[in-house]
């Protein structure tokens, strides 16, 4: 099925200025929660009218803003409880790290790989190279597609975790209303995506993962019996995201998986996360690598009688660094090794959100990234972009 980037929302009453009473059933209230989802990925173009927001990196943003909302319990409408920040703590996780999806896309390494995808004849030698390129639109579609499974998890629980009990076990996307099916078919990468995400329905990981809800909320998120389980919480939605979602539908696909062996052989480029709003690493994580890979000559600030940068680990008195870099001999593609950085990240996530001073530090930079939600550009991306013949 050819990719359709536009839809109309699904009405339940046809007849205009009329009311129309209607039982909301376990499959109306994933088909409302899955529509949300790419509502909130859209620009509107008329009455009931949206369009998917093209372009990768804005796209990106809008996710990470969505994390990040639904970690603050901004989203009133879907929920949101401030009193129960930390709840959903994944979510800021997840922010940082589709914040760090948009950087990959804005980097100028991924951008010329994407316009060198566009050359559909080369010689032999060069069609690795070519297909490793492609690997930025595979990217996109893990992005987009796990998005598409977790946020309405999360937006059942805070609108009603008695629904959300009830109607666990009834999420499938083959049984969603007909409007819905149709618009979520159409998007981007559906035809392996939704085979590969098994129609979102209920796995291990998210049912474990939710019956630590009840215990945060009681225990009131970050105090001392509570981070217990929110750590647990994390790492259950961890293996969701990695294990069941994107090594199927991202990591296992050949472009993905030459175009990781390309970024080992070039060392570019660097795979790592800063728990920060800007896509740039940090100056003093820069320094180290530095100093790491080049010995004395990492050094060049103290002989020319400069400073290294300041940490920021020191200049906001934070508990650690707010960085990590992946192991170099990582391979991304193979998922215990990639799980192994990944379990690391969400440790050092923990101990810097487990001290007041360094959480302050961190959610004041997921609001900046929450206000990324409306992120668009204009323009049209290569034709190329978005799976448009549905077969990627």
């Amino acid at each position: 099925m050819a990719t359709n980037l536009t839809f109309s929302t699904s009405q339940t009453n046809q007849t205009p200025k009329s009311c129309h009473s209607e039982k909301c059933t376990c499959n109306t209230f994933w088909s409302l929660l899955q529509q949300t989802s790419y509502i909130k990925l859209s620009n509107k173009t008329g009455n009931n009218q949206y369009r998917l927001e093209v372009w990768y990196e804005q796209r990106a943003r809008r996710i990470a803003a969505i994390y990040a909302r639904i970690y603050l319990e901004m989203e009133k409408e879907l929920g949101g409880n401030p009193n129960l920040k930390g709840r959903f703590y994944w979510m800021g996780l997840g922010a940082f790290a589709s914040k760090t999806v948009a950087a990959t896309f804005n980097s100028w390494v991924t951008t010329t790989g994407l316009w060198a995808a566009k050359v559909r004849y080369v010689p032999k030698w060069a069609e690795k190279y070519r297909d490793a390129a492609k690997s930025a639109h595979i990217f996109a579609k893990g992005n987009l597609w796990l998005f598409m499974d977790v946020a309405p998890w999360h937006w059942a629980w805070a609108l009603s975790p008695g629904s959300f009990e009830q109607c666990k076990a009834s999420r499938n996307a083959s049984n969603y209303v007909a409007p819905v099916k149709k618009a979520l078919n159409a998007l981007p990468w559906a035809s392996t995506a939704l085979p590969g995400v098994k129609g979102f329905k209920l796995t291990y990981e998210i049912q474990e993962a939710f019956k630590k809800l009840p215990l945060i909320e009681n225990l009131k998120p970050y105090s001392k019996n509570a981070l217990e389980f929110q750590i647990k919480h994390l790492k259950l939605i961890a293996v969701q995201e990695q294990e069941n979602i994107l090594q199927s539908i991202c990591w296992d696909h050949p472009w993905m998986r030459l175009g990781a062996e390309m970024q080992r052989w070039a060392k570019n480029p660097k795979t790592f996360i800063r728990f920060h709003s800007s896509y740039d690493e940090e100056r003093y994580a820069v320094y180290l690598q530095n100093v790491e890979a080049w010995g004395s000559a990492g050094e060049s600030f103290n002989r020319h009688g400069m400073p290294p940068p300041q940490a920021e680990k020191v200049e906001y008195r934070l508990k650690e660094d707010p960085f990590s870099y992946a192991p170099y001999n990582m391979k991304a593609e193979e998922y215990d090794s990639r799980m192994k950085w990944i379990l690391a990240v969400a440790d050092k996530y923990h101990n810097l959100m487990s001290d007041p001073k360094s959480r302050e530090y961190i959610e004041g930079h997921l609001q900046t990234i929450a206000g990324w939600i409306g992120s668009t550009k204009k323009g049209e991306p290569h034709e190329s972009w978005n799976d448009p013949q549905g077969n990627q």
